[in-house]
């Protein structure tokens, strides 16, 4: 307790006012120096990480040009381009179109397009709806960086249109988890030519499919005419595939069903044009009076789910409504099987390991027959 006799000058207190300033000076001297350590080991951090970033993207740049030299290197010198493909060569680009709930299949058709496809196509484009890139996106850029990417807004517009026009059947539709998804993905492949940059031609792979071999010019050209192949076969009456899309595709199309003699959908691979997809669009709008999305979205109303196909409509323009001569048509088949080499399945069935070891020994290169052999069929 201050003694109150004491004077206030008096040698004691001052001693005291000094001692108790020094230790708190001392005090805050060691808390500012901490401060100063932990803010320069934090700016320490931050410079490291930036550092890692930077030589992460240097890394990255250096992958993707090394690819591409690679790929321009075996374009000037492989055997098959000394052979043919270099005389027989046009611009080409691949179109995934995909979802984050095929990313596995994705994967496993990327893998064989790099092995298979390059050089042979000018580039690979996927594309998926914005609300995947974060999964789908992030996977690609990661693992196939010479691979373009690019979003689609269309699930969210067909939700909402559907939602708008047959409120009774879409209430609960949003973009991921109701048919707008469908209808979209069938929406992106009629303007695949807005998603693929800068090639003459457009060729179509679904993700649930893999290459089996290296890809040929005459797997995708007629070697004489040089005009991508369109095959056919000949509708079988009372077929899962003439009730399904012989009448839509008709009305799409602008010509009466029972003049649909054939069906186009016969195999992945299928090519065409850039400017085709721009030509088709533009004619089923003034057709039907309306864009291709509207009419899209009330045919997806009318028949739950199933409006049409997006190769059965762009194979019966190209035959039916003066599109001919800009296609290769082979003869007309009597069943739909292919020559393209490509091993597809259904994504809707999943993946369980027997299908990945067929999948990995396809992609391995020992797709000849007798291997490759399950329960699931021999590959060939």
């Amino acid at each position: 307790m201050h003694d109150q006799s004491e004077p206030p000058g008096s040698p004691w207190r001052a001693a005291l006012c000094a001692a108790l300033f020094v230790a708190g000076g001392a005090y805050h001297l060691r808390a500012l120096r901490a401060l100063r350590h932990e803010n320069g080991a934090l700016r320490r951090a931050q410079a490291g990480k930036t550092a890692e970033l930077a030589l992460l993207r240097a890394s990255d740049d250096r992958r993707f040009e090394s690819y591409r030299a690679h790929v321009d290197a075996l374009r000037t010198r492989h055997p098959r381009r000394r052979g043919n493909a270099t005389a027989e060569h046009v611009p080409v680009g691949i179109l995934v179109r995909t979802f984050a709930g095929d990313l596995q299949w994705l994967a496993y058709c990327l893998r064989s397009v790099a092995k298979f496809a390059q050089p042979y196509v000018d580039g690979v484009t996927v594309v998926f709806p914005e609300a995947d890139d974060a999964t789908v996106g992030a996977f690609v850029r990661l693992a196939h960086p010479w691979a373009r990417t690019n979003v689609s807004t269309s699930a969210a517009v067909f939700a909402a249109a559907m939602r708008a026009a047959h409120p009774h059947k879409f209430a609960r539709c949003h973009a991921g988890q109701c048919l707008p998804d469908y209808a979209a993905q069938i929406f992106d492949k009629l303007c695949a030519d807005l998603y693929v940059p800068a090639a003459r031609f457009v060729l179509h792979l679904d993700s649930d499919t893999v290459l089996t071999r290296p890809l040929a010019f005459s797997d995708v050209f007629d070697p004489r005419t040089r005009k991508p192949l369109m095959p056919r076969v000949r509708y079988a009456p009372g077929s899962e595939a003439e009730w399904r899309w012989r009448a839509v595709t008709a009305d799409l199309v602008g010509i009466k069903a029972e003049d649909l003699e054939f069906q186009f959908m016969t195999r992945q691979g299928l090519c065409y044009p850039r400017a085709f997809y721009g030509t088709f669009r533009r004619a089923a709008e003034r057709l039907h009076g309306r864009p291709l999305s509207e009419w899209l979205v009330d045919r997806f109303a009318s028949t739950k789910g199933h409006p049409a196909s997006e190769f059965e409509a762009l194979g019966a323009f190209a035959y039916y409504r003066g599109g001919r001569d800009q296609f290769a048509w082979p003869a007309v088949t009597q069943n739909a099987a292919s020559s393209f080499p490509a091993l597809q399945k259904l994504s809707w069935g999943g993946l369980d390991t027997t299908l990945r070891l067929v999948l990995e020994c396809v992609i391995a290169g020992a797709s000849t027959p007798g291997n490759c052999e399950t329960g699931l069929g021999t590959v060939s």
